[in-house]
């Protein structure tokens, strides 16, 4: 299925996420760049960065180049290009890029490397960080008086990248929406598209879905979740 000019293309990408993400991703058209190995120093978080308006995909792809592990949640979207009913996949998230990288890489994306610091491709390092910015955490404040940085603890993310790397349309933002906890019990996915999210078994939009918090960030509900494809942790 061909797609609109300039929008990127339905791809089908099956992997598990036990401890890598995506390891038959080739570009950064399908929303992430790498494979993503959990760092067991704890050194490197999931920041979320934003990106100034349309420029998120310079930045991707500068990203993607230096090796750093990125993910850029997509979602399909079907369209109508006259008579012909196409799909394609567009940002969930637009404007945001969430890195796995350590506070001093975090820093340099944003603020541009050292002065006493040598770095491949200087410039276009100077030029990302005239596009990206922290995302902040309201809900903490440093010793200064100032929101740190947010990131994202891996197990949310992990889950996120699970129900949104199906780019299912009907992954649905919970801000605004209301829903209602069926259980406080945490669960696990077991079968299906979304096998190994993990959250709280809820109910929005009329159905029963998976609860998946980045706190201090966004709350995200997967689609229907049968009963049988849930276990209690």
């Amino acid at each position: 299925m061909k797609a609109l000019p300039n929008a990127d293309t339905v791809e089908t990408i099956s992997t598990g996420f036990a401890p890598i993400a995506y390891p038959e991703a080739k570009s950064s058209r399908t929303g992430v760049s790498v494979e993503y190995a959990h760092d067991a120093t704890g050194i490197k978080r999931w920041y979320v960065f934003r990106a100034s308006y349309g420029r998120a995909q310079q930045a991707v792809d500068y990203l993607i180049r230096q090796g750093i592990y990125v993910y850029v949640p997509k979602r399909e979207k079907t369209v109508q290009v006259g008579h012909q009913v196409k799909t394609i996949l567009v940002d969930l998230l637009p404007n945001f890029v969430f890195a796995y990288v350590d506070p001093q890489s975090a820093r340099r994306l944003t603020q541009g490397p050292g002065a006493d610091e040598v770095i491949s491709h200087a410039a276009e390092a100077y030029q990302v960080a005239g596009i990206l910015s922290y995302y902040y955490n309201h809900s903490v404040i440093d010793a200064f008086g100032k929101n740190p940085p947010l990131t994202i603890p891996d197990a949310q993310m992990q889950s996120f990248i699970i129900a949104t790397k199906t780019h299912d349309e009907h992954v649905i933002r919970l801000d605004g929406r209301t829903y209602t906890f069926k259980s406080d019990d945490e669960v696990e996915v077991i079968a299906g598209k979304f096998a190994g999210v993990r959250g709280k078994v809820i109910r929005a939009g009329r159905q029963q879905r998976i609860l998946i918090e980045l706190v201090g960030f966004m709350s995200f509900a997967t689609a229907y979740i049968p009963t049988d494809f849930i276990r209690k942790l």
